[in-house]
């Protein structure tokens, strides 16, 4: 029902800058299709309600389609949605984002831009500039960083963005800064608790629900039994507005770095249709640095805290990666190395949300043609959670796995 509340303001807003089909300008559609084969160590993966971290279950076939549509509505009014399906998640076809956006014809230096609808922040670095999706580029996993803010967390709300670039002002630096107001991200922190990071890459469809481990917190008969195992996570439980804050600055072409704040301010007392709200926050910061000799360098790390109840589950969270791209041959090989734990701060001991692991993907990316390119991604993941024996699992579990893509651009 809220996701049809905010296609209603979209609506209004289109109507307000005076758009009708007959005044659309421009469209435009994008895709990316995946399609290959992986195999993978036994886990059960976290798209099937597991605690594995790996973006396979066993052997056999994957496949990610991604659709994204652009249209110029008015000179200064844009929108954009971006549909996606996964053969790795139950539920297939997934809405990503859907919002519409004020772009005012710039007269000087600064750029000013109004966003509203459903629509990631912007942190990932892992996703190409104009890609059709928000997964990863250069890799076919993506880091635990970007795959949990993809599967948690969206911004269904405002914002406003104000950027002062470099070059139209005879300077080589650019920064900007970016607020925003949002709804509808109440349940965010319930995966990270109770099921963990992962690198899956997986992305969490506005209107979806994802599906918890069977752990005994939320049975029946468990300390948290109000709790259901589908977790519906961009809905509004306590009426209260999130907020985040960013700012950004670019040097050249040559250096990008950017800070974010996020909180969701849920109320952590609240319940609604057998699901709590988790008062979430964290800080994010990001790096891109281009160096010569075909040299690309990413960096993030996030870290926060999540809080449901009267400290009935109380997690402290925080991960970062570092990713070295370099051309190699016809194509180009990337390295990423994953760091990532949870520590669990709560009053529930038969509830143990700690975890601490790591990560090393070898990827190395070969254009086929102008709009084939074959990904070889070997993936190794090493991670304790001592929730798993709850579940007759070993605490420590390492998973590898080498997958095969082809990708195609359209």
């Amino acid at each position: 029902m809220r996701s049809f509340r905010w296609m209603a303001l979209l609506a209004t807003w289109t109507a307000m800058e005076g758009v009708s089909p007959a005044s659309l300008q421009a469209a435009e559609l994008r895709g990316q299709l995946d399609a290959g084969l992986a195999a993978a160590t036994d886990a059960v993966h976290s798209f099937e309600g597991g605690l594995g971290k790996s973006p396979y279950v066993g052997a056999g076939p994957v496949a990610r389609l991604a659709l994204r549509g652009d249209a110029h509505l008015s000179e200064t009014l844009v929108g954009r949605i971006v549909l996606d399906a996964d053969s790795q998640r139950s539920n297939t076809v997934g809405l990503q984002e859907a919002w519409l956006g004020w772009h005012p014809v710039p007269t000087n230096p600064w750029r000013v831009r109004l966003k509203a609808g459903s629509f990631f922040p912007a942190t990932s670095l892992e996703t190409g500039y104009d890609s059709a999706t928000w997964s990863a580029e250069r890799t076919y996993s993506a880091s635990a960083v970007n795959t949990w803010i993809g599967q948690e967390i969206r911004i269904n709300g405002v914002e406003l963005d104000l950027l002062r670039r470099g070059p139209l002002a005879g300077s080589p630096h650019t920064f900007g800064v970016s607020a925003g107001l949002f709804t509808g991200n109440d349940p965010a922190g319930t995966l990270l608790a109770w099921q963990g990071w992962n690198l899956s890459g997986g992305i969490t469809g506005v209107g979806q629900h994802s599906r918890l481990p069977d752990l005994p917190a939320y049975r029946p008969d468990g300390p948290l039994p109000i709790q259901t195992r589908d977790v519906h996570l961009f809905r509004e439980i306590d009426g209260r507005l999130g907020r985040y804050a960013s700012a950004h600055y670019g040097h050249a072409g040559g250096l990008e770095v950017s800070v974010l704040h996020y909180d969701n301010r849920a109320d952590p007392l609240r319940i609604e249709d057998r699901q709590y709200a988790w008062r979430t926050r964290f800080d994010h910061a990001s790096l891109r640095l281009r160096l010569p000799g075909d040299w690309e360098v990413l960096a993030q790390g996030l870290r926060g805290e999540t809080l449901m109840g009267p400290a009935a589950v109380q997690v402290d969270f925080a991960a970062w990666y570092v990713l070295a791209t370099h051309a190699l041959g016809k194509g180009s090989i990337s390295l990423r190395y994953d760091d990532f734990e949870s520590t669990d701060r709560d009053l529930t001991p038969a509830d143990p949300n700690g975890e601490q692991g790591r990560a090393l993907a070898l990827a190395y990316a070969r254009p086929l043609t102008g709009s084939l390119t074959l990904i070889t991604e070997l993936l190794g993941v090493d991670g304790t959670r001592p929730a798993r024996q709850l579940l007759d699992e070993a605490p420590r579990q390492r998973e590898a796995s080498l997958a095969m893509i082809l990708r195609w651009t359209f």
